[in-house]
C-alpha cells in the first residue's frame, strides 16, 4: 500500500471511528474538560493522535534511534528494556566543601551515580537574585 493509500484510509477510519464509537461515549458522560493541555497550559492536547499528525515528520531529522544524537528517544539504546525505570535521590547541600566531602563518603562507601543539585539554595529561593 502506497503512503497516500495509507493515509486516505487512515482517515477514513479515524471518521468512523468518530462517528461511531467515539460519538456513543461523548453522548454519555462526556469528557472532564472542554478543553486539554500541556501542564504549561501553553498547548491543546488533542484527543487522539495518529500518522495524520506526523505526516510531515521526517523520522532521522526529527526522532531519529534510541542512544543517538540528538537523544530524542532515550539516551540508552535499548531503552528500558536492559533495565527498569529507575528512581533516584539526588543530594545538594552545604558549602562546596561539604558537598564534596559527602559525595566522597558515598563513593568511598559504593555508590555508583551521583546526582548532583547545583545551586539548590538558589532554587529554593534563598539568596536567589
Amino acid at each position: 500500500m502506497d503512503e497516500e493509500t495509507a493515509i486516505a484510509k487512515t482517515r477514513a477510519a479515524q471518521g468512523a471511528w468518530e462517528a461511531e464509537v467515539l460519538a456513543k461515549r461523548l453522548a454519555g458522560t462526556g469528557e472532564r474538560k472542554s478543553t486539554f493541555t500541556t501542564l504549561s497550559g501553553d498547548l491543546e492536547v488533542r484527543r487522539l493522535y495518529t500518522p495524520l499528525d506526523v505526516e510531515h515528520l521526517d523520522y532521522m531529522r526529527d526522532l531519529g534511534f534510541p542512544g543517538a544524537f540528538a537523544f530524542t528517544r532515550e539516551g540508552d539504546p535499548m531503552m528500558y528494556r536492559g533495565s527498569l525505570w529507575v528512581s533516584s535521590q539526588y543530594s545538594g547541600f552545604g558549602s562546596a566543601e561539604d558537598a564534596n566531602e559527602r559525595y566522597r563518603y558515598l563513593l568511598s562507601q559504593g555508590q555508583k551515580r551521583l546526582f548532583i543539585a547545583m545551586r539548590v539554595m538558589w532554587r529554593r529561593s534563598v539568596g536567589a537574585g
